[in-house]
């Protein structure tokens, strides 16, 4: 199944020491990136957490986030740090001896990073929880992508079918083709009061229909047609590969339009390359 690299889950629990809530979400990216954003006490979790969403996914730039609330009873007590402070108080004295008139805010002081600090709790105990609730987040954000992904499918598919006409389109217009050539070749050999043989003629007619023929081009088209729709059933990290058929679907498109003769192969040249771009800038957020 095609997997999008874009995608977005929470999962959220009530636990007796608290409650937790997890939040991934992804944008394409040309390899995989992921950075997370812990709380400080729980960073020894980060290696398990990459090593579970690298099972995951292969692709993307992806941010992960955890909020933990602890219940009352599990929080660390809070302790003043009285060094710190005592040297606020000392240096506001000294100042306060050249300019009289300074006050010193004692609630503010204690707002300073540090003057209070939490007593480290050992989070260990929750450790388990919090893995096991990620587990399910991730399961979630696997599903996001996946629906997304058969969403992207769907539309490639209707691409596929719609170059597939304009193809079939063009194969019927080249006969056409080749017989308007011929005539405006035998006009100006009129205007120029030139006449050829028989033999050079269909010489001349068969130089022109090679130089015409796009045969070759609509049977490679047909053939990455092909391979797309089978990448696309197949499915699991072919954003790749898929791109690379793009590429080679926008070359035969422009050797089309550059031998097109009849302003209905060129209107089929380019609508084909349209269709091939939209597919393309789709196929950017797969894996």
């Amino acid at each position: 199944m095609l997997s999008s690299m874009t995608g977005f889950a929470r999962q959220a629990a009530q636990f007796s020491w608290g409650t937790a809530t997890w939040e991934i979400r992804s944008v394409n990216h040309r390899y995989l990136e992921l950075s997370f954003r812990l709380p400080e006490s729980l960073r020894i979790l980060e290696p398990a957490l990459r090593t579970q969403v690298q099972a995951y996914t292969k692709r993307g730039k992806i941010e992960v986030g955890l909020k933990v609330q602890l219940a009352e009873q599990e929080r660390g007590s809070l302790r003043f740090n009285e060094a710190l402070i005592t040297q606020v108080i000392e240096a506001y004295q000294k100042f306060s001896q050249r300019v009289p008139q300074a006050t010193l805010d004692f609630g503010k002081v204690l707002t300073w990073q540090g003057a209070i600090n939490t007593e480290e709790t050992d989070l260990s105990f929750i450790h388990n929880d919090l893995i096991e609730l990620f587990s399910k987040l991730l399961q979630q954000f696997q599903q996001a992508k996946q629906t997304e992904g058969q969403a992207i499918a769907g539309f490639i598919t209707e691409r596929l079918m719609a170059i597939e006409q304009q193809a079939q389109l063009a194969a019927t217009y080249v006969p056409e083709a080749l017989l308007q050539a011929r005539t405006k070749l035998l006009s100006r050999l009129a205007e120029a009061q030139q006449t050829l043989d028989a033999s050079r003629l269909e010489q001349e007619m068969v130089v022109l229909a090679q130089r015409l023929d796009v045969s070759e081009e609509l049977d490679r088209l047909q053939q990455h047609l092909k391979q797309v729709n089978a990448l696309i059933q197949q499915g699991s990290e072919v954003g790749r590969r898929l791109d690379f058929l793009m590429q080679e679907l926008n070359r035969e498109a422009n050797t089309l339009g550059s031998k097109a003769n009849d302003i209905r192969l060129t209107q089929a040249a380019v609508e084909i390359k349209v269709l091939i771009e939209q597919m393309r800038e789709q196929i950017q957020n797969l894996e």
